[in-house]
């Protein structure tokens, strides 16, 4: 091997690092914004699915606005009175429904076992039968 045969490889090894270096630093560069367009998905995904279930709940809550009042009513009950006051009044007033249902049938039908039967009916029957959550016509 004569001189010029043996500079010109070590000046094709010295280029061919000089290469592979500036490829490895082309290649962190690339890595990081890869990285960075990866976290900014992750964030722009998470900010769209939250905007989506914001969406579904008002939707729901303007759906079903009585069941929404009455969960608002429930958890201020709980909220300022206690967990204790609310379970002692729902038990002391389903105790008086089942009392009067037992003592006076006919009354209570009249008064209130229509409203109550309607009720159960139409969370329990009608409503799950509906697409949409069907609403009775005027």
């Amino acid at each position: 091997m004569d001189a010029q045969t043996i500079a010109l490889v070590i000046a094709g090894g010295g280029a061919l690092g000089v290469v592979v270096w500036l490829l490895a630093k082309i290649g962190k560069a690339l890595i990081k914004i890869a990285e960075a367009l990866a976290a900014a998905a992750v964030v722009l995904f998470v900010a769209w699915m939250m905007i989506k279930g914001i969406v579904w709940a008002l939707r729901q809550v303007l759906t079903h606005w009585r069941t929404s009042l009455t969960l608002v009513v429930l958890a201020a009950w709980w909220h300022w009175w206690g967990w204790a006051s609310l379970a002692l009044t729902v038990g002391i007033v389903a105790g008086a429904l089942t009392g009067w249902r037992l003592v006076a049938l006919a009354s209570f039908d009249a008064w209130a076992g229509r409203h109550l039967r309607a009720w159960w009916l139409r969370w329990t029957v009608y409503s799950p039968s509906c697409p949409t959550g069907c609403t009775p016509a005027a």
